[in-house]
């Protein structure tokens, strides 16, 4: 019966990390959901129905990351909470200010006939469907995570092992479909999706940078796999993930990501150091061997693409390059996000609605991340989000260490354990910090940990490498907290696949934007729709509503220069002609280009 539950709990894992690559690699939030609760119902049914014949290994250590886990998984759920406007003063005074201005613009668009009643209940988040997003993505990756840590060491690296192969053929299928078959604005070549702000998609990815983020990512995987091969005298496997590991690793140094290219060169430089101190003898000359094959195969082909010298040469003079220098006025206008709200943030994935108000006004462009993963959990979960998130970055590690330093077993202390021989996870877990390395030196140049795929096959590398089994109902109850969130989500789907794009503002009726307006009460694109109807009516008194909104609008995006200009236009139709020329001159001083009228 054991043989059979790892055995489907294996083909679940295998088949959701396909589902996601083939479709999408998450970007259609039904996927992910779908991926959650397969994976946290399988990890609870699979401990509760074998829990009693497994026992904790390291002489009952107990690690304390599923607790952690629960207290973000409680930190999210505590910002979604929709509270009365009056009791939203406890979440602080600043949103208190920007709730009481949404209750008011919904009451006199009540009173005028622009929209139904809606209860003005508020949450902490400033972007309550963008936070669901986030808790749905972590609580996916927690189960896949949950999910790989319940198999057994033999199940793992066979996972690993096809995993391998899966990230070769994304490699291989991508290059042609941004080289050699353009996909333009498809996935795979069949999927339809909106054009990618920064580059053309390339396989299941919206852009060339998150393919290249996680084709480097996997190619650390696989080299890690090459030397499990070899210590297990896997000659036939050995080659075929060092073939891959080949493969991926010269895509990844040609796909002119340089957040990919930095990556993967601490990916190597770890599991370099890992490799000199935890093997020996022929072992630690093959994975020499095979790193410096991967190494003078990455810079070779990165050298060999003027593109890619060129990318690269630009990393001297950051402030000029078109690529960096939006980057750094992100990170800057990130850390004075924080500066407003800096002990809980101002919600998780609600970015890009404080983001307004912070960015330099040479960049034009909204954000909606901050390229910089650290800088985004700081800006969107303050210091107690940052807190938690390292706190939870530090006991995984700490795990992995600790399997590091341990000795090859020789007495199974379980039943999934005692069907292995020669169960040495440390070098799983090895292979788990260099894959974890990697991943963090990428997210500080791009928001690649944001990706369903990205996250969950990262989750399911560091499982492998983690405890095995153990049965504690601390782990219980993180699996269960998970199924029940996944659950929860379901008669959620509507908000979360509509209520965070952008497209769904601009198709929505009144009555949906006064909706929106309680999930983002400084959303700026509703508030534009609601003011663009108010006027239509075409009196003195919604004049002057209207008039108020742009004011305010103004405030929460004071450097979009169309703002001001719709402000002076409706202060030159009622003819206040000093105010709208202000209105103009800060349209043309934030865009000397911008047309605006003549006085």
């Amino acid at each position: 019966m054991l043989c059979l539950m790892q055995l489907v709990l294996l083909i679940s894992i295998i088949a959701s990390v396909i589902f996601l690559t083939v479709y999408g690699a998450g970007i259609y939030t039904w996927s992910v959901l779908l991926v959650a609760l397969c994976l946290a119902g399988m990890a609870c049914f699979s401990v509760y129905k074998n829990g009693s014949s497994h026992k904790s290994e390291s002489g009952g250590k107990i690690s304390f990351y599923p607790l952690i886990y629960i207290a973000i998984v409680g930190f999210i759920l505590l910002t979604l909470v929709p509270l009365p406007k009056p009791l939203t003063v406890i979440t602080g005074n600043t949103r208190y200010k920007q709730n009481c201005v949404a209750a008011e613009i919904l009451d006199r668009a009540e009173e005028l006939g622009i929209c139904k009643p809606v209860p003005h209940l508020f949450s902490t988040t400033r972007n309550r469907a963008g936070t669901l997003r986030i808790l749905l993505l972590l609580v996916a990756a927690y189960s896949a995570f949950e999910a790989v840590r319940l198999l057994s060491y033999r199940n793992r690296i066979t996972y690993l092992n096809i995993l391998v192969f899966v990230g070769v053929t994304v490699a291989v299928l991508g290059y042609l479909s941004y080289s050699v078959f353009p996909q333009d604005n498809k996935l795979w070549w069949m999927f339809t999706v909106g054009q990618s702000h920064h580059r053309h998609s390339a396989g299941c990815f919206l852009n060339i940078n998150h393919y290249a983020g996680f084709i480097a990512m996997l190619s650390i995987a696989a080299l890690g796999v090459t030397v499990l091969n070899v210590r297990a005298k896997r000659w036939g496997l050995a080659v075929l993930t060092a073939i891959s590991t080949l493969v991926m690793s010269g895509f990844a140094a040609t796909a002119t990501s340089r957040g990919a290219l930095i990556a993967l060169a601490a990916g190597l430089f770890t599991l370099a150091f890992l490799v000199l101190f935890r093997t020996k003898g022929r072992v630690r000359i093959g994975g020499f061997i095979l790193i410096a094959l991967v190494v003078i195969v990455g810079v070779a082909l990165g050298l060999n693409n003027p593109k890619v010298r060129d990318r690269v040469a630009s990393l001297r003079h950051p402030y000029s390059d078109p690529g960096g220098n939006p980057r750094l006025n992100a990170w800057a206008g990130a850390t004075r996000l924080w500066k407003s709200y800096p002990v809980i943030g101002v919600g998780a994935n609600a970015f890009r609605f404080g983001y307004l108000q912070h960015k330099d006004t040479e960049n034009r462009k909204p954000r909606r991340f901050a390229e910089n993963e650290v800088l985004q959990i700081l800006s969107e979960g303050g210091i107690l989000g940052m807190c938690l998130s390292l706190l939870l970055l530090f006991s995984i590690l700490r795990v992995l260490f600790r399997n590091i330093q341990k000795s090859k077993k020789q007495n199974p202390t379980s039943v999934a354990e005692s069907l292995d021989k020669d169960v040495d996870n440390s070098s799983v877990a090895v292979c788990a910090i260099a894959v974890l390395v990697t991943a963090g030196a990428h997210s500080m140049f791009d928001f690649i940990l944001h990706l369903p795929l990205y996250a969950i096959v990262l989750a399911t590398i560091v499982g492998a490498g983690a405890t095995l089994r153990q049965d504690h109902k601390l782990y219980r109850a993180a699996i269960i907290l998970t199924l029940l969130v996944a659950i929860g989500l379901i008669p959620l789907l509507k908000p979360l696949t509509k209520y965070d794009k952008d497209g769904y503002v601009i198709s929505a009726s009144n009555d949906q934007l006064a909706k929106l307006l309680t999930w983002t009460p400084t959303n700026t694109m509703v508030l534009r729709r609601l003011a663009a109807s108010i006027r239509r009516i075409n009196k003195s008194e919604t004049d002057v509503f209207a008039e108020e909104i742009l004011i305010k609008i103004s405030e929460y995006d004071p450097t979009n220069f169309k703002s001001w200009i719709n402000l002076g236009n409706i202060l030159l139709k009622r003819g206040d002609k000093i105010g709208a020329k202000e209105c103009f001159d800060k349209a043309t001083e934030i865009r000397c280009w911008a047309p605006v009228p003549k006085i």
